[in-house]
């Protein structure tokens, strides 16, 4: 009889019926293997960089081939050439935590944090705050067609500044997301079309050209939902776009065409949080896999979706195994980089790597009960198929019972006499 071990993280509110829990490991897809799910190990953490600032590393972007990071309140610009990296401090901003938004017109890099706005010039050294007095206090911010794009705290508009000026604004260039009388809460632009987030709706709005304002809303496209917390919002290399909605369950836009892809076991983890609206996702591809990863910092719990199988897992690190360093990301000098959440850090994702920065990683998988009708199933013999370490076992030595003593490697069979578990020799 086969068990099946491999799945996701799926613990609902009744356990009896549903414990399922997948920490560290993630249900690897294959159609044309010998089997067609398998579990594979989450990426391992190797330290790229070390800012040596223990703050944490709040956003990360490319802008003219540099890596921009802030940490604390600190910019720094990165440049990495011929395995050399460089680290070289830009300015400061007025906050040290909280979410940061970076986005750039290849001429400019912008900033915001919640409370202000800063410009960093092509020159990679003059930054400073936005003086324009019609700057709003923004939200979050996007940048599409030469406009940077940002919602206007505790309103339901967007402001939109001059073609490819972010230190210039105008007071009269905004517009009301009015479809459904709710706060503006995220703006974000996703294949060419801007979203518009709301406290319990969302729009989508397209460039038409327009002399007075360029933007106006795409004829059909309002939803009757919002988003829980704006930072949630992240999107793919493949073009997809997903939130966490206000009623907790996150969505795919395929398209301009949503679908949930929360479980109502996960969606039902999600509701036990006693904060939702901190949470925090970013989007990543390795080896084909495609993941949505969003951490609730309060919480401290990382889930990840897995774009490329439909599963969920839980994704976690030391020293507390609760959430997942990882703060943000950004692909630079073909690789994967995540910002740590404390220590100033920043760290490659690596499938190759099996610590997180030389700290355990410690993964496992709860199966669902096997049940045959309610009555006493009996093995004699178990085989798990898994890739072998490189640390070989002791081979003369016994298991007992208790899970906690056990260690993989070998074939393991029961000793009914001994009624022990038994290494095999060979």
């Amino acid at each position: 009889m086969e068990i099946q071990i491999v799945g996701g993280s799926y613990q609902g509110r009744v356990k009896n019926v549903n414990s399922q829990r997948c920490v560290n490991l993630f249900p690897y897809p294959d159609p044309a293997g010998k089997k067609t799910l398998s579990l594979h190990h989450t990426p391992g953490l190797l330290e790229w960089w070390d800012l040596e600032n223990t703050v944490p590393v709040r956003a990360m972007h490319t802008f003219n081939d540099n890596l921009f990071v802030v940490a604390g309140a600190t910019l720094y610009k990165i440049t990495s050439s011929g395995g050399t990296i460089t680290q070289t401090t830009i300015g400061t901003i007025l906050t040290d935590s909280g979410k940061v938004w970076m986005h750039d017109n290849r001429t400019q890099l912008m900033v915001t944090d919640d409370q202000d706005g800063y410009v960093l010039e092509a020159d990679g050294t003059t930054f400073g705050a936005i003086a324009d007095g019609d700057f709003p206090t923004p939200t979050s911010l996007a940048y599409q067609d030469g406009y940077f794009i940002v919602t206007k705290d505790a309103t339901d508009r967007f402001h939109i500044s001059a073609s490819l000026d972010g230190l210039t604004w105008d007071a009269t260039e905004y517009a009301v997301a009015s479809a459904r009388p709710d706060k503006a809460k995220a703006v974000f632009s996703n294949s060419n079309n801007l979203f518009i987030i709301g406290e319990r709706s969302t729009e989508i709005y397209y460039n038409s050209g327009d002399a007075d304002f360029p933007f106006d809303l795409l004829p059909g496209a309002v939803f009757e939902f919002g988003t829980a917390a704006a930072a949630s919002v992240a999107a793919t290399k493949t073009g997809d776009m997903l939130f966490l909605g206000d009623d907790l369950l996150v969505r795919r836009f395929v398209g301009l065409t949503p679908e949930v892809v929360t479980p109502p076991q996960v969606a039902y983890q999600f509701s036990t949080y006693s904060k939702v609206s901190d949470a925090i996702a970013f989007a990543f591809h390795i080896e084909g896999q495609v993941f949505y990863t969003i951490t609730f910092p309060a919480a401290g719990k990382t889930w990840q979706y897995n774009l490329a199988s439909g599963f969920w897992n839980e994704w976690n690190s030391y020293p507390n195994y609760d959430r997942h360093r990882s703060n943000c990301h950004v692909y630079f000098d073909n690789k994967n980089l995540v910002g740590d959440f404390g220590n100033g850090k920043i760290y490659k994702l690596d499938l190759g790597t099996y610590t997180d920065d030389g700290n355990d990683i410690i993964a496992y998988r709860t199966v669902s009960a096997v049940t045959n009708e309610r009555k006493n199933m009996f093995f004699n013999k178990l085989e798990v198929e898994f890739e072998t370490g490189s640390i070989m076992p002791i081979k003369s030595e016994l298991l007992d019972k208790d899970g906690s003593n056990w260690t993989a490697g070998g074939e393991w069979s029961w000793d009914s006499t001994n009624k022990k578990f038994q290494h095999a020799d060979t």
